[in-house]
């Protein structure tokens, strides 16, 4: 079976706003939803505080990509009055806006819609089902479905290495040998679509355009560890790439009928910002609950969605399985979303391990050693110094030098930046977006936010730099989920790798002319 719905938390929000246009008061309209829902009105009321509930109004993009194009800012007075969010979801096309449900860019001073964000546009370029067909899709899936040994692919899979694409890097067959075996006909497939990292937007691309790829991953998946639920989670505002996969789902059912006999597939739609997007505050904002991260251990293959053992998998790690399966896996491919200081931003699939350098030259059509610095995951993936320019951009080279490959979204930094104006706005996103569960993430993101503030504004000492290190240390030892661990993380490599330019700012000096008129405070 086929369901494509929205999460409960999400109707709930929609039922929230339908009674805020109807004129009642917030008090009154809490009621309503617990008596609607069967909750309680404390929940209802937590669920509604805790949501940004997108109702399809103005919106200027104020992540890290779109920060770094001064051409647009959330003061101006043409955009004072939009709303303001991390991440719109077009970051190569920095600065964004959403206007009248419509995406623009501003180019000289003027804005141009982006093409691709019309839903025009995605249903006409997307692989249908004829396409994939002809490109050699679902031939690993009618292979799969004419045995019932399944150790020939298996083996493929564990030959080729393939880890989540989602950030962590977790080898998938080590996370497929950890479900429990008693309890796989209950278990859920969790297929994570809820990206919001600024700097990110592949798995937007990915299920806009490659539908049934992802679709026939996400199956492959599912019969390989006995699973009959798959959920495919993908984020409110991306409706272009739901209805993508939605149409790619009722294309298979005509071609394959009885599959779905077997496995009920859903298309939810969730809502959230960047920390709804971590697995387990995915799976309480599924269930109707604010979107927070849980505890771990029990780890979701332990107890998952619904209290059931969940395999949870980046989009673009299931859009892998089957090119591995038809090709041998000898060479896993990898998205990688390029932006930042680089003359020709975009999303680049490569062979994964392609050198930074090569990256940035060959698709970004920019010079590497213009590059003072570079993240080569995204925001939570760390800096890194233009010095290592040269590293493979694959797990392990880049763990080793102390950064993480994260998603893939690689953002260059150009000679004229300044390192610690760079961080303060990472350290402003991380603040923004902390849900507040736990202290050391809650206080610790918004001491660093002052604390870099003040560096940039020339009023921080040695001594309160020093007293930064110790919360980020904190933050690492005792934050819940990522977003804390890697805040703090961020800081104290950033500090470690670039002391002299934080040292500089104390002076009051900034060598890039960024923070203090003429260099100088």
């Amino acid at each position: 079976m086929m369901h494509s719905t929205v999460s409960s938390t999400k109707s709930i929000l929609d039922k929230f706003e339908e009674l805020k246009k109807n004129g009642k008061e917030s008090p009154e309209i809490i009621s309503d939803i617990a008596e609607e829902f069967k909750i309680s009105r404390s929940r209802a009321s937590s669920i509604t505080s805790f949501y940004d509930a997108d109702t399809g109004s103005d919106r200027i993009c104020t992540g890290f990509p779109c920060a770094l194009k001064y051409s647009v800012s959330p003061n101006d007075e043409t955009t004072r009055h939009f709303e303001k969010q991390s991440c719109l979801g077009y970051c190569d096309h920095a600065p964004v806006i959403r206007l009248g449900g419509k995406y623009f860019t501003r180019v000289d001073n003027s804005l141009k819609e982006i093409e691709e964000s019309s839903k025009e546009y995605v249903m006409n370029a997307r692989e249908d089902f004829s396409k994939y067909v002809d490109s050699g899709g679902y031939k690993s899936l009618d292979m799969v479905l004419k045995t019932s040994d399944f150790s020939h692919f298996l083996d493929k899979l564990q030959k080729s290495g393939l880890k989540g694409m989602g950030g962590a890097g977790f080898p998938v067959m080590a996370k497929w040998k950890s479900l429990p075996d008693n309890s796989r006909k209950e278990a859920y497939l969790l297929i994570n679509g809820h990206e919001g990292e600024p700097g990110t937007f592949k798995d937007r691309y990915i299920l806009e355009i490659h539908p049934h790829r992802v679709l026939e991953g996400a199956l492959l998946a599912a019969i390989f560890n006995g699973l009959h639920n798959a959920i495919i989670a993908i984020k409110t505002e991306y409706t272009n790439a739901r209805e993508s996969i939605q149409a790619a789902t009722a294309e298979l059912s005509s071609h394959y009928p009885d599959i779905f006999q077997q496995i009920k597939v859903e298309v939810l739609s969730v809502p959230g910002s960047y920390v709804t997007g971590e697995e387990t505050a995915l799976m309480e904002s599924i269930e109707g609950k604010r979107g927070e991260p849980r505890l771990r251990p029990p780890f979701p293959t332990q107890v998952g969605l619904y209290g059931k053992p969940t395999i949870v998998h980046n989009v673009e790690t299931v859009f892998h399985i089957p090119e591995i399966l038809s090709s041998g896996g000898n060479q896993i491919s990898k998205f990688y979303c390029l932006t930042g200081d680089v003359k020709t931003p975009g999303i680049y699939k490569e062979k994964l391990g392609i050198d930074a350098a090569g990256l940035v030259e060959k698709h970004g059509s920019s010079g590497s050693d213009m590059i003072k610095a570079f993240m080569p995951g995204g925001l939570s993936g760390g800096i890194l110094p233009g010095s290592e320019i040269a590293i493979s951009l694959d797990f392990d080279s880049v763990r080793k030098a102390g950064a993480g490959l994260g998603t893939g979204a690689f953002i260059a930094l150009s000679n004229d930046r300044c390192i610690v104006n760079t961080i303060h706005e990472v350290a402003r996103f991380f603040e923004k977006e902390s849900c507040g569960k736990c202290v050391p993430c809650r206080i610790g993101t918004a001491r660093i936010s002052m604390l870099l503030n003040d560096i940039v504004s020339g009023k921080a000492t040695d001594d309160e730099i020093e007293d930064g290190k110790r919360i980020a240390s904190v933050m690492i030892d005792g934050s819940i989920c990522a977003l804390g661990q890697v805040a703090g993380r961020t800081f104290i490599d950033t500090l470690s790798r670039f002391s002299w330019e934080f040292h500089q700012h104390v002076e009051g000096i900034c060598p890039a002319g960024v923070c203090f008129s003429e260099g100088k405070k």
